[in-house]
């Protein structure tokens, strides 16, 4: 697998990117390779593909959504 380095990331995205993390039970650096991969697979519109990232995801999911995530997931992009 490769490495890379990412710099320069605004405060304000990292942050976000730590509150999903936490929120989904997946360590950071899982958080921003789930993120390029469903951005990736979003501009090729591919349902299937998206489905089966998703099913993944949940998989890396240590625990069960609560209410608090749940309200956090649908308010998240409203602000």
């Amino acid at each position: 697998m490769a490495n890379i380095t990412v710099k320069g990331i605004p405060e304000k995205l990292y942050d976000q990117l730590k509150t999903r993390a936490k929120r989904n039970n997946r360590s950071l650096n899982s958080e921003i390779i789930l993120s390029i991969q469903l951005h990736t697979h979003r501009t090729e519109s591919n349902t299937a593909k998206i489905l089966d990232l998703a099913r993944k995801a949940q998989a890396m999911g240590k625990g069960f959504l609560d209410d608090q995530g749940i309200q956090l997931a649908k308010s998240e992009g409203r602000k």
